[in-house]
């Protein structure tokens, strides 16, 4: 019979009670909806843009099946009917491009799961967020809190940073929060432009004499990736194999780039190989309208309160810059980088919303 001392066991104790207090910390699913829920009388904001005053929406298993302006005519004999006069309902808010469940606490190394920690050349398109998606992570809540309900958790890093994930902020773990696994590639176009310092205290900013190659050696890393998935029988390589659903159409290109020439080159690269083009940033996208327009290329825009990136801008254009990008009828969105900034992604849209209308 083996012996077990009295300070192991001790040391057993604390640790089985330090795991079980943990687990019931841990962020609790919301129940399955056993009855169905009508609210009355609010005004309801449609996805789609459309304000409903006065609705009636009827909720059913998790998921909204009727909004109008009068009771169905039928409903089950136990819904619950709420008047929530005076109140607004409008759909959960979907945080782009974040580090949302990949990075608990900045300054902690091992709690920062967004990038490779070794780089192959730059490349890694076979990196995928979803499996490093933290579904514990302490900050999920108190953005779900502010009604953001679905994350893009997007790895950065390196030339390819790897694929996001579309992520709703709820569940025991990644596969119980996934809604999908692999939306799209991120890919970093070379800048321009070599800036030093940081936003407090800009430094001197110089051209990159290195912008032709760095992008040449995205546009040679396509070219064979698109050759191996071209090649019916080819050599096992993860990099290239990971590439096939862009060139089969079946993920976005999030393409990282904001000055205006690197756009334009960036975007007639990328549609060689994919229609799904996404800019991240688009800093200077509003000054080349007509080209986004024509090539039907989507945008997500940085936070709006902050400095804009070239000194003889305005200095409201992040304000402005939706506004001229919707009278464009430029499709965008919203981002905050980061994982606890996305708490404020509610108050960036609702300032642009006063810039827009002049409040």
């Amino acid at each position: 019979m083996r012996y077990i001392s009295p300070f192991f066991s001790t040391i057993l104790l604390v640790f089985v009670a330090a795991f079980i207090a943990q687990a019931q910390n841990r962020p609790t699913p919301a129940p399955s909806q056993e009855t169905t829920l009508v609210f009355t009388g609010a005004t309801a904001h449609i996805g789609n843009g459309a304000v409903v005053a006065n609705a009636v929406l009827v909720l059913e298993n998790g998921k909204i099946t009727y909004i109008g302006t009068s009771l169905p005519n039928e409903l089950p004999k136990k819904a619950s009917v709420q008047n929530v006069a005076g109140k607004h309902i409008y759909p959960g808010f979907i945080a782009c491009n974040t580090l949302l469940g990949l990075c608990d606490i900045n300054s902690v190394r091992a709690t920062n799961d967004f990038s490779e920690t070794t780089y192959s050349s730059g490349f890694n398109p076979n990196a995928r967020a979803i499996v490093a998606y933290n579904a514990d992570n302490r900050i999920t809540p108190t953005v779900r809190s502010q009604g953001v309900l679905i994350a893009q958790a997007t790895p950065q890093g390196g030339t390819i940073s790897g694929k996001s994930a579309v992520m709703q902020l709820e569940g025991w773990n990644w596969d119980d929060a996934v809604l999908r696994a692999d939306d799209g590639l991120h890919l970093n176009w070379a800048s321009l432009y070599q800036r030093s310092g940081w936003w407090a205290e800009p430094g001197a900013t110089s051209r990159n004499e290195g912008y032709d190659k760095q992008n040449q050696a995205i546009i040679d890393f396509f070219t064979e990736a698109k050759a191996y998935c071209d090649n019916p029988a080819p050599r096992y390589n993860a990099r290239f194999e990971a590439m096939r659903g862009i060139f089969m159409q079946k993920e976005n290109l999030y393409i990282h780039v904001n000055e205006a020439k690197g756009i334009i080159d960036a975007v007639n690269f990328a549609k060689a190989y994919t229609k799904n083009i996404v800019l991240v940033g688009g800093e200077e996208a509003w000054r080349i309208s007509d080209f986004i327009l024509e090539n039907k290329v989507s945008i997500i825009l940085p936070e709006t309160n902050r400095l804009p990136d070239n000194a003889d801008d305005d200095i409201d254009l992040p304000y402005k810059m939706p506004a001229l990008l919707a009278a464009k009828n430029i499709p965008f969105t919203f981002s905050i980088e980061g994982g606890w900034e996305q708490r404020d992604f509610i108050f960036q849209a609702g300032f642009f919303i006063c810039f827009f209308i002049g409040i």
